[in-house]
């Protein structure tokens, strides 16, 4: 098997869809990036629509799963009885754990990326509308990796955590002697970021000054550095996001108009995760994984109450929670007394939390459960806390498709640029 920097698998299987997933590498790391399957690509048994991959990592596709130790080689690097594929350690990088996934298989997220993946190709300016925890700098990030732009430069900037009147400055620089303490001309992040790509986040919270100067920068490509005189040439994408309706901003006339429509060439609006409850457990796994390794596990009767309660902080708040449960929690297995309490004390509301039942959501549970521990009933069974004939009728009755992982995939070997059924 050989595949190149940007590529993808094909896999005679009837699980797996015609265009199901891509796997790319950007020299540094490996991706795979869900394409709208009829069944799902899991990594480590997690739903996933776009994640970078570790050593060690098993991505299923359909009900085809393949373990990468690394990088992709060559023919005589894949292993048909362990379907292992190996690959040169030193693309596999990450800037942070759990860094650049998106992590889900519902609607809303699909409709999303796909919106961003569209985005990316032309440079015009992106505006991200979502609750704060929604995501936002993935996705910023998301569309500087698709772009034709991803080999230069991406700079966040988290307006909001700045000082008003020290943005302009950060942004654009200053001269010498521009102001008390400036003992020395300073570039701006507009500067360091020529040729790439700016993300400036909390857009809606910079000041009426600042909001002229970036005006500039998107019109005539070219700004003052603050006690400037010369104007400075760049070429920048920029990709902005707030939790605000600036529409409203505009018309309360704390947000200029010529502005807001520069900024809003194309909208993504980002769900929250109450919109995508059917994300929860993924996410809570994928989470755990990540921050806990494969030796914790979450009982069905926690990951419900998990699945019950509403994220108002969404995705950032589900991470901080799992990451307390992990460094309070006594046990190998997350306990329903290992959880917060106005989360252990959640109760569903059906007026109020359309989308995966509970059923669907023990399910999913017991199917990542089963992949992470290789198809083995009994040790699935321990780590689910519940007797082997227990999980034998949950699997009736669910007809788990991880049941039969390793036993009667296909085990073609036909491997080019595409999925195939």
């Amino acid at each position: 098997m050989s595949v190149g920097r940007h590529g993808m698998i094909r896999l005679c299987d009837p699980s797996v869809s015609r265009d199901h997933a891509e796997l790319t590498s950007n020299g540094e790391n490996w991706l795979v990036t869900d394409l709208g399957s009829r069944n799902g690509t899991y990594v480590n048994g997690v739903a996933v629509q776009r994640r970078r991959i570790l050593p060690g990592d098993t991505v299923r596709f359909g009900k085809v799963s393949l373990r990468f130790d690394g990088g992709l080689a060559n023919d005589e690097d894949y292993d048909e009885e362990t379907r292992a594929i190996t690959v040169s350690p030193q693309t596999m990088t990450l800037d942070g754990p759990g860094a650049q996934a998106l992590v889900g298989q519902s609607a809303a997220l699909r409709d999303a990326m796909r919106l961003a993946a569209r985005a990316a190709h032309s440079n015009a300016t992106v505006l991200l509308y979502g609750e704060s925890g929604t995501g936002k700098e993935l996705f910023a990030r998301l569309v500087w990796e698709e772009s034709s732009r991803k080999d230069k430069v991406f700079v966040p900037v988290h307006s909001g955590a700045i000082e008003p009147s020290l943005l302009a400055s950060t942004l654009f620089g200053y001269e010498k002697g521009a102001f008390t303490g400036a003992d020395r001309q300073k570039n701006g992040l507009f500067e360091d970021a020529n040729g790439g790509t700016i993300f400036l986040d909390e857009i809606g919270e910079i000041s009426s000054d600042t909001q002229v100067k970036l005006l500039r920068v998107l019109q005539e490509g070219e700004f003052m550095r603050v006690g400037g005189t010369k104007p400075i040439k760049v070429d920048v994408r920029v990709i902005c996001a707030t939790n605000r309706d600036l529409a409203a901003e505009v018309r309360a006339g704390r947000f200029r108009e010529d502005l807001y429509y520069r900024l809003n060439v194309i909208q993504i609006n980002l769900p929250p995760l109450r919109e995508r409850s059917g994300d929860i457990a993924d996410l809570v796994l994928h989470y755990v994984g990540v921050l806990g390794g494969s030796e914790r596990s979450v009982s069905p009767d926690a990951m419900a109450a998990l699945c019950r309660y509403r994220w108002p902080g969404n995705v950032r708040e589900l991470r901080n929670v799992v990451e307390r449960m992990l460094v309070l929690g006594s046990g190998e297995r997350i306990e329903v007394g290992d959880l917060p309490a106005e989360i252990a004390g959640s109760s569903p509301d059906a007026n109020d939390r359309p989308g995966t039942s509970l059923a669907e959501m023990e399910r999913r549970h017991i199917e990542a459960v089963l992949e992470a521990c290789g198809g083995n009933k009994k040790v699935a069974a321990e780590k689910l806390g519940i007797s082997r004939s227990t999980l034998y009728e949950k699997l009736r009755e669910s007809d788990c498709v991880c049941s039969e992982i390793g036993h009667g995939e296909s085990r073609s070997r036909t491997y080019s640029a595409k999925s195939s059924a």
